[in-house]
C-alpha cells in the first residue's frame, strides 16, 4: 500500500511542481488568474492522460478480438473438416464470424 502512495505521490509532484512554478513567480495581484490556469492545466493533462489510455485500451480490445476470431476460424475449421467435431467446428466458425462482424464494426466505428 505504501508503494502505491509513493508511486502516486510522485505522479502528482512531477505534474503540479512545473505547473506552480510560475504561480509562484506571479505578481500577487495576478495571483487568481494563475491559480485557475493552473487548475485548468491540471486538468487538460488528466484529460490528455485518460483519453490516450482509453484510446490505447480500445485498441488492444479490437487487436485481441481479432486474434481470438481468427483462432475461432481456424480451429473451426480444423474440427469440421476432419471429421473430430462437425457441430463443435461449425459452431466455432459461427461464433468466429459473429465476433469478426462485431469486433470490425467497432473497430470501422473508432
Amino acid at each position: 500500500m505504501r508503494r502505491e502512495t509513493a508511486v502516486f505521490a510522485a505522479i502528482a509532484a512531477a505534474l503540479l511542481v512545473p505547473a506552480l512554478m510560475p504561480a509562484v513567480m506571479a505578481e500577487p495581484s495576478d495571483i487568481t488568474s494563475r491559480i485557475n490556469g493552473l487548475i485548468d492545466r491540471i486538468f487538460a493533462t488528466i484529460e490528455n492522460i485518460t483519453g490516450h489510455f482509453a484510446q490505447r485500451a480500445l485498441d488492444a480490445g479490437i487487436f485481441i478480438a481479432r486474434s481470438v476470431y481468427l483462432t475461432l476460424i481456424i480451429l473451426g475449421v480444423v474440427l469440421r473438416y476432419t471429421g473430430i467435431s462437425s457441430f463443435g467446428g461449425k459452431n466455432m466458425i459461427v461464433g468466429g464470424l459473429v465476433l469478426a462482424l462485431l469486433s470490425e464494426i467497432v473497430a470501422m466505428g473508432l
